[in-house]
């Protein structure tokens, strides 16, 4: 078979003859090389070789049209230079190579973005512009209490164990405190600094296309997405009016509340039970440094059972702590919520979600 050739016809930087060996890379780059995408991708030698073979002419015609153009004009440029070739590649390589050229060059035409947050209503995603959201909320009122669900949840995440309680915290703060809960649904994967931008411009368009003036808003969130509501808070409000000033309470339910920003020191299952127990979660220092937002409570509930209170949790938690100090394996931690209110609740028959303690503690902070 026939090597590719680049764009202008002649052959590309990288050539390889029947043993699979390149005529212009040296023989300890080229072991360099094959050694790399083998550690990264798991393949053989033959193949890793070949793989950077093929990639070789489009990292050199995409250093061409970068030059200094924005790298997001020259995206779809790569895409059409990347395609031949990228098809030729393993599996293995090719998400690596085409998932970030996708991901500069946007959408096709007439296709939306799908955003890691979006409004929920009936099931559905909302846009919230102010059309969409008058006839979404026809008995909205000036206090707005947003539902940040976990990484991988939606709106549902909040009916768990009604039938236990009786109502989601949404329904019964709207029934009896005249709040207007909004829910929204939190794909996976995304990136907490990410997600936190996205979650400070969608409360950014409520605002401005809420049916009647915003007085006051709460956020709730669960899980992770207790970190996106912190995250949020650290986005400067642009609209006329701003969202962040209106914000008076921040409750966190069972959200991880200790940041390392290096990787915990167990793996798999050891891992687990260490992150669980001690409330730790591995982030960036985009996410660390994010600043409490002043005047507004921050409200922390969490799992008794997760607290250094529980004989066992204190017996495996002091363990892992004092393997933290060991100086092989030292880490850093800081506190997310240093200004937060800490509380405490059994969830052996009830979950964060929606349970009884919360629901009554909501009805006091909220009213």
């Amino acid at each position: 078979m026939a090597p590719p050739t680049a764009g202008n016809g002649r052959s590309p930087v990288v050539v390889l003859d029947d043993d699979r060996r390149s005529r212009r890379t040296s023989p300890s780059r080229r072991t360099g090389l094959w050694r790399i995408a083998r550690r990264i991708t798991g393949l053989g030698r033959r193949t890793a070789v070949s793989g950077i073979a093929v990639a070789a002419p489009v990292a050199e015609q995409l250093g061409k049209q970068l030059g200094r153009e924005a790298l997001r004009r020259a995206a779809p440029v790569a895409q059409q230079l990347a395609a031949p070739v990228i098809e030729k590649l393993p599996p293995q390589l090719t998400v690596p190579l085409s998932a970030p050229l996708a991901r500069l060059a946007g959408p096709p035409a007439g296709r939306t973005v799908r955003r890691a947050l979006a409004v929920r209503v009936a099931g559905r995603d909302l846009v919230p512009d102010p059309e969409s959201l008058a006839a979404a909320y026809p008995d909205a009122t000036g206090r707005i209490l947003v539902l940040v669900p976990g990484a991988g949840e939606d709106e549902r995440v909040w009916q768990t164990g009604v039938e236990q309680t009786g109502a989601s915290y949404g329904d019964r703060l709207a029934a009896l405190l005249g709040w207007t809960p909004v829910t929204l649904r939190h794909d996976p994967g995304a990136e907490l600094s990410v997600t936190g931008l996205e979650l400070g411009g969608l409360l950014q368009q409520l605002v401005d296309g809420w049916p009647v003036p915003a007085e006051r808003i709460v956020l709730l969130g669960h899980g992770t997405g207790g970190l996106v509501a912190r995250g949020a808070c650290g986005v400067q409000s642009l609209g006329a009016t701003p969202w962040r000033p209106l914000v008076t309470e921040l409750i966190a339910l069972g959200t991880p509340h200790l940041a390392a920003s290096q990787q915990p020191v167990t793996r798999g299952v050891g891992r687990a039970i260490d992150e669980a127990l001690a409330g730790i979660v591995v982030v960036g220092r985009d996410v660390v440094d994010v600043p409490a937002l002043p005047g507004v409570d921050y409200l922390l509930i969490t799992d008794r059972t997760q607290t250094r209170g529980n004989p066992v949790g204190r017996a495996l938690g002091e363990l892992l702590w004092w393997r933290h100090r060991l100086p092989a394996t030292r880490r850093e931690v800081q506190d997310l919520f240093p200004t937060a209110e800490r509380f405490e609740v059994s969830t052996g028959t009830q979950p964060l979600a929606n349970h009884t303690d919360v629901h009554d503690a909501l009805l006091r902070w909220l009213a």
